[in-house]
């Protein structure tokens, strides 16, 4: 497994992030793997007490900075193994910067424009303090009537491919310890839209 950071131990303890796994229960394994959303099934204090018993590893729907930075305070107070939190949220087409929807950019066969919007996208989403997307939408549209053809790239596999893998190189960047980097994760990717 390669580690993005290390330390120069000369006992060799090796990789830091190999540690919190090792003093993990099997309950706190399965909070990390758990994505919940902020609003009326999760308020703030339940969000709290799952915070503390290490039952969640992302939180989806927070998109102010000053909400995040009060979750990733209450990890490093609360939580046994301080492990921070991936703050996500849907950045299709902007985020402070209401971009056109996918099939504007895709109708123009510019994956420059693609990029644009990718890294712009990804510096506001970052600057609010999201560290995640589920995005790009990458299934191909085929029937209209689908509820989300309009988030996607087209009804061509190519242009999709290409237009989804500019998106994502340009919402990460070159590292993720670019600090307005963005981890995406692309979706619908199965055939939900035949």
């Amino acid at each position: 497994m390669n580690c993005l950071v290390t330390t120069p131990d000369p006992a060799g303890a090796g990789c830091l992030c190999h540690r919190p796994a090792e003093k993990m229960t099997v309950d706190e394994k399965i909070g990390q793997l758990r994505l919940i959303s902020v609003g009326p099934d999760n308020p703030k204090e339940a969000i709290r007490e799952m915070i503390k018993n290490g039952q969640v590893g992302a939180i989806f729907n927070t998109v102010t900075r000053p909400d995040i930075r009060v979750m990733q305070d209450q990890v490093m107070q609360l939580s046994r193994l301080k492990i921070p939190l991936f703050f996500a949220y849907d950045v299709l087409h902007g985020q402070r910067t209401v971009f056109p929807i996918s099939l504007g950019p895709a109708s123009s066969f510019n994956l420059d424009a693609v990029k644009t919007v990718g890294r712009v996208s990804a510096y506001e989403a970052a600057d609010d303090g999201l560290n995640m997307t589920p995005a790009p939408m990458v299934d191909v549209s085929r029937d209209p009537r689908w509820g989300r053809a309009s988030e996607g790239f087209g009804e061509d596999t190519y242009l999709t491919t290409m237009m989804g893998q500019s998106m994502v190189e340009s919402m990460q960047g070159k590292s993720p310890a670019d600090r307005y980097s963005v981890m995406t994760s692309v979706k619908h990717f199965a055939p939900t839209a035949r």
